[in-house]
């Protein structure tokens, strides 16, 4: 079990499970109750819909580490879980499992809320993610791009689930509807910043076992000075929309929300972005890469402290 939980990457499960709640029962329902709007999804069927990202993201983490594992032999061979603890046969049945709930689940809650559109999110991304793991992420920035923009998906799922009547919401009160949208879209955007500016730096973290392994990621096509260019121009952007969220759309009347995102993200994001620009060695870019996940965790924490 514990090799199970270690290859389906428990800690950033739970991530995904805390940033739909905290979205959902912290943004979105509170605004739903406050002006008499049903949701679509009851306490219930939001659940499955968690369970059922969890699932489709469970099984990306399994098929990313069968094909990777030449590569993972050389990059971090402690960390191996596919052949050396869960056999190779195993390993696909249990990610063809994790993906048939996951589509069920998907295929349920789509019928019960009326919203088809929804269920498409649910085979592209198994397709995708598949995609991702045989092919894309061995090849320049494609791979980065693509999970990038499924952890911004996590938090945009949501909305596309309560589409019907936060079309309600935002019809008869405008300014609150045009609030939620603005978290969801804003978080969205962070997550895909945040989690390719992560990505890259692993790249470049990996580039040694990536080559042998015969991968043409970023750093290897274009060369560590270009690529960290690329990845310094990305944390730029990212600290601009931290920055323009802090200017414009964040309550300045709340301190206790100001200082947080002050002190606990975007400090930390320059941090980041200094320390990549004096990054050398491997140590250096898993350093980087680890603030970058905090900085991600972070973004996650302010929810809690952000006023509506």
């Amino acid at each position: 079990m514990i090799s199970f939980l270690r290859m389906t990457r428990l800690p950033n499960l739970i991530i995904v499970v805390l940033t739909q709640y905290i979205l959902y029962y912290r943004v979105l329902l509170p605004s739903f109750r406050a002006h008499d709007v049903t949701p679509s999804l009851d306490a219930f069927h939001f659940l499955l819909l968690v369970l059922t990202t969890v699932c489709i993201a469970a099984a990306a983490y399994i098929i990313n580490d069968i094909y990777d594992y030449e590569i993972d032999k050389i990059n971090k061979p402690r960390s191996v879980i596919v052949h050396r603890l869960i056999p190779l046969k195993k390993a696909k049945s249990y990610y063809w499992l994790l993906n048939g709930i996951g589509l069920l689940l998907g295929a349920y809650i789509s019928w019960v809320t009326q919203n088809y559109f929804l269920f498409l999110y649910f085979p592209i991304t198994i397709f995708m993610m598949w995609w991702y793991s045989k092919t894309l992420k061995k090849q320049p920035f494609w791979g980065n791009l693509i999970v990038a923009i499924f952890c911004a998906l996590v938090a945009l799922i949501i909305l596309t689930a309560e589409n019907t009547f936060l079309k309600v919401l935002y019809k008869d009160f405008p300014e609150d509807g045009a609030a939620v949208w603005r978290v969801f879209v804003a978080y969205a955007g962070f997550a895909f910043f945040a989690t390719l500016f992560r990505e890259i730096v692993k790249d470049l973290e990996d580039m040694h076992g990536d080559e042998k392994g015969g991968a043409r990621t970023l750093p290897i096509v274009l060369g560590v000075s270009k690529t960290k260019n690329i990845t310094l121009v990305v944390g730029v952007l990212l600290v601009a929309t931290l920055i323009f969220w802090m200017t414009y759309f964040a309550p300045n009347w709340h301190l206790g929300s100001a200082i947080f995102m002050g002190i606990g993200i975007l400090f930390p994001a320059i941090y980041a972005v200094v320390q990549l620009w004096k990054a050398k060695s491997k140590d250096d870019y898993n350093c980087v890469s680890k603030f970058a996940k905090y900085i991600m965790l972070s973004g996650l924490i302010y929810l809690l402290f952000y006023q509506f």
